[in-house]
Formats: structure tokens, sequence, C-alpha cells
């Protein structure tokens, strides 16, 4: 065994020039693992951009996907809006066409009914006349109860045409029968005198009007 073995140091201090060998072996490993490190640091911010863009681009995707859907729950609102504002409508002109029916029914009684006490021989009655104006007096009252209760009950109608229409209804329902024939028929006429242009009133003063209220 040589004295270098027990005493490594020793070469060192002869052979000085291995120090610079080995300080340029240090040297190109500490660039080696620098180099290393960089490109490990590259790798995982690489790694790292593509997981964000993917995760951005997924983020697109359910924004695109939330704004389609509110468009189609903005079309279905429309379209849902589109339909109940018809149908009100449609329920609208119903009620009134209904509420018109029923007042030319009224209307058309009283007239029945005037028409047969003006037909009747005051003179000679019969129980088949007493039974005619009796079914007739019947016939205006059920037709007037029918009316009047549409009329309280509509929304559609405007103000003052309900108000007319109720107005009519409560007055045409004070008309009982007497059964003295003369004092049922001056009555029948003057209410029918009273009202002779309601029919015209109806058709041309507003029954075909929407409230502002229903539009």
């Amino acid at each position: 065994m040589d004295v270098y073995s027990l005493h490594p140091w020793l070469y060192q201090l002869r052979h000085p020039w291995h120090w610079l060998t080995y300080g340029q072996n240090a040297t190109a490993f500490g660039i080696f693992l620098a180099t290393a490190v960089n490109l490990l640091a590259v790798y995982v911010l690489f790694r790292t951009l593509a997981t964000v863009n993917r995760q951005a681009q997924a983020a697109d995707r359910q924004a695109e996907a939330a704004e389609a859907q509110a468009e189609v729950a903005r079309k279905q609102t429309e379209v849902m809006d589109a339909q109940l504002k018809f149908q009100q409508k449609m329920d609208a002109k119903l009620e009134r066409e209904n509420v018109f029916r029923l007042a030319a029914i009224v209307q058309a009684s009283l007239s029945e009914l005037e028409s047969r006490l003006g037909r009747l021989q005051m003179s000679a009655l019969t129980q088949a006349d007493h039974n005619d104006v009796a079914h007739l007096f019947d016939m205006l009252a059920r037709a007037v109860s029918e009316c009047q209760t549409a009329a309280l009950l509509s929304i559609q109608l405007l103000p003052a045409r309900k108000n007319n229409l109720i107005h009519y209804c409560d007055d045409l329902a004070t008309l009982t029968r007497t059964g003295r024939m003369v004092e049922d028929f001056h009555k029948v006429k003057a209410l029918r005198a009273k009202y002779a242009d309601l029919i015209f009133c109806l058709t041309l003063g507003g029954f075909d009007d929407v409230p502002e209220s229903s539009a």
C-alpha cells in the first residue's frame, strides 16, 4: 500500500491540476442539473397551461350551453305569453258574446210578450190565452235572471255598458203578471217602448270593445 492510499490529500497537494478537473466536472454537473430542473419546470408549466386551457374550453362550452338553454327558455316564455294573451282574448270575446246573446233573448222575450198581449181579444179571453201569457212571463223572467247574472259576473264588459245592462235587467225584473190583461199589456208596452233601441245600442255601443284591464 502506497502512501497516497493512506493519505489521498497528499496526492491532491502534489497534483493541483486535479482540482481544476474536479471543478470542471462539478460545473458541468451543475449545468446539467440546472438544465434538467428548467426542463422539468417547462414541462410542468406546459402541462399546467394545457390543463388550464382545457378547463377554459370546458367552461366556454358550459357557458354556451347555458346561454342556449336561456334562449330556449326565453322563447318558450314568449310562446306561453302569446298563448295566454290569445286565450284571454278568446275568453273575453266568448264572454261578451254570451252576455249579448242573453240580452238579445231578454229583448226578444219582452217583444214576444208584448205582441201576444196585443193580439188578445179582451172581450173573449180563454184559458189558453191566460196560459200562453203566463208562459211568456215565465220565459221572460228566466231570461232576465240569466242575463242579470251574466252581467253581474262579467269582467270583460266596459263599466258603462255593464251598468246599463244591469239597470235594464233590474227594471225588467220588477215586471210581474197580475192576470189583468189590459194592465199587464200597458206595463209591458211601456217597458218595450223604453228599451226599444236596446239591440241597436248593444250592437253598436261597445260590446266588442275590450276593457283596458283585459288587454
